[in-house]
């Protein structure tokens, strides 16, 4: 699990650290609220398996192994990543936003998930610089 674990870390801030000044665009920021309920799906996602599951006998670990796949494909098919803990170890928090693009004010603004290390409440009816990661899930230049 812990060299899982290290891949994980390492795809994640190379995926992070890949991406180009010139991704980043101008949108003001017309709404924004804090998704709460993270640590929440953390813990009942990732660490409860672990307290459930019996590692000393196969019978149980082969259903945690499949529990796993199934939580991967699950959460890689639906774009989930809310409850990484990758995320939660260097401070990121997810934000419900919705975002006028600034290059043209007419097009209707967007409703997506911010990832930043910022507090983008404070940021409300200012301008921010973010990336496009997928397309709900966006990232603060900080």
């Amino acid at each position: 699990i812990f060299s899982i674990n290290t891949v994980a870390i390492i795809i994640i801030l190379r995926s992070l650290n890949s991406i180009k000044f010139s991704e980043y665009k101008s949108y003001r920021v017309l709404e924004v609220k804090r998704e709460s309920g993270i640590n929440t799906n953390l813990a009942v996602t990732y660490i409860a398996p672990l307290i459930i599951f019996d590692f000393t006998r196969w019978d149980s670990v082969v259903p945690f192994i499949f529990y796993f796949f199934f939580l991967l494909f699950h959460s890689y098919t639906q774009n989930v990543i809310y409850a990484n803990i990758i995320f939660e170890l260097f401070h990121y928090k997810f934000y419900a936003c919705e975002l006028q693009w600034k290059a043209e004010p007419n097009v209707n603004p967007i409703q997506v998930i911010v990832l930043s290390k910022d507090n983008l409440h404070a940021q409300k009816g200012n301008t921010v610089e973010v990336a496009k990661l997928n397309s709900s899930l966006y990232i603060n230049n900080h």
